[in-house]
């Protein structure tokens, strides 16, 4: 068993990672909801004739 010392290192270095990782998937998520909103806003400019399709 590692020293308590080791054992809060250890602690710390996962909750820092476990934060970068959710804060990774927090921005993906943003990024899928942007680029949705932007297919949706493509989609809506293709149908009512703003955009052609070559």
């Amino acid at each position: 068993m590692p020293l308590l010392t080791e054992q809060n290192f250890i602690v710390q270095y996962i909750q820092t990672q476990t934060q970068r990782i959710d804060d990774t998937v927090s921005i993906i998520r943003k990024e899928i909801e942007l680029m949705n909103e932007y297919r949706t806003a493509l989609i809506s400019e293709v149908i009512t004739g703003k955009v052609k399709i070559i």
